[in-house]
């Protein structure tokens, strides 16, 4: 077991309204047993923290106050000349805007700094809020993709990285993950993004094309529940109610059943040159 140390942290806040004073966590700040800062975390400017709760004017301060504190912390954090100033438990830094709060310091005894910041994010922030500073690894991307590979299902099956309009009028281009036939209509395959930065971008295309794919197959949505957070689960949910050619199918990691019976039954009869002769006839790819 490594030497344990003892640190000092503090919770970052954001104060949108003086007069309601209510406060967001958005952040910590790591101290050595000098109280030098050695480490922090903020939320991206983009998170769906702050974004639920603010207007677009006030948002954009936010944005730009996140991004004067990223800049602010790693210039004092590089600094022999600290702007720092404890009185016991009491922490004041100079120069920080006044919609920022900093709670009082708590002391810390660990043998690893990584898992307490973790932990603490955790606890005071929610991991989901991070997006992608914050990002975890999507297990079922991973499982997917090697299980494709190992059986040849790309090689054989399916169009990867699948670039079409479904309509010739459709003011966008869509990129799936995978394109498949199956009883000559086309289907397409998409992850779950792993943050949250890209979710609302994906819900909102998916939600479009949904309006244009009348005529095509299915829309399935391949996910881990091991990362999904409450908004993902929203999101798998209004998809499915607002058409029935979107379905869902969770990924395990050490349990490839379910993907082998979608492939059986979906996959295993499309060939993938009569997949990229069907975008260019019919999927104005």
């Amino acid at each position: 077991m490594g030497n344990r140390q003892t640190y000092y942290f503090s919770i970052i806040s954001y104060i949108p309204d003086y007069i309601r004073a209510e406060r967001i966590n958005i952040g910590i700040i790591i101290f050595n047993d000098t109280y030098d800062l050695i480490d922090y975390s903020l939320l991206p400017s983009n998170t769906s923290k702050i974004r639920n709760l603010l207007t677009n004017e006030a948002l954009s301060l936010f944005k730009e106050t996140i991004k004067f504190l990223n800049y602010f912390l790693k210039k004092i954090s590089n600094s022999l000349s600290m702007n720092i100033h404890t009185s016991g438990i009491n922490l004041n830094i100079e120069g920080l805007p006044e919609t920022i709060a900093l709670s009082k310091l708590e002391p810390i005894i660990t043998a690893n700094k990584q898992d307490v910041i973790d932990n603490l994010i955790s606890t005071y922030i929610g991991n989901e809020f991070f997006g992608k500073n914050h990002k975890t690894i999507s297990i079922a991307k991973e499982v997917v993709k090697n299980y494709f590979e190992k059986n040849n299902i790309i090689e054989n099956h399916l169009v990867p990285r699948a670039s079409f309009k479904p309509t010739r009028t459709s003011p966008f281009r869509y990129t799936a993950d995978y394109a498949y036939l199956k009883e000559n209509k086309f289907n397409i395959i998409n992850l779950i993004p792993s943050n949250e930065e890209s979710l609302e971008k994906w819900y909102q295309r998916n939600l479009a094309l949904s309006t244009k794919f009348e005529k095509y197959g299915k829309i399935v949505v391949f996910y881990d529940n091991a990362n999904l957070a409450l908004e993902k689960k929203q999101i798998i949910t209004d998809l499915s109610s607002s058409s029935n050619q979107f379905c869902s199918l969770e990924i395990e990691k050490n349990n490839t059943k379910s993907l082998a019976e979608f492939v059986k039954n979906d996959i295993s009869q499309s060939n993938k040159n009569q997949v990229k002769q069907y975008m260019e006839n019919y999927m104005f790819a």
